[in-house]
């Protein structure tokens, strides 16, 4: 979806509707954004949302390493 003004295309959420907060990452189980992520995000531009969004695969990859580990 792009803003009407500027032209400039927004990033949509990484939500995934698995919203469970796991209590060992303080992390969401789905897209793995921190609760103050998941809160605030309507709110971060998108530059700071695409900086999250980059963080995100490296999260996830963490997590789905420790899943395969355990």
């Amino acid at each position: 979806m792009s803003n009407p003004v500027t032209g400039a295309v927004n990033v949509l959420t990484p939500c995934l509707g698995i919203c469970r907060i796991n209590k060992e990452s303080q992390l969401c189980e789905g897209c793995f954004r921190s609760p103050a992520e998941v809160a605030e995000w309507l709110f971060y531009s998108n530059e700071k949302k695409r900086l999250i969004m980059s963080e995100l695969l490296v999260r996830g990859a963490a997590a789905s390493k420790v899943i395969k580990e355990g």
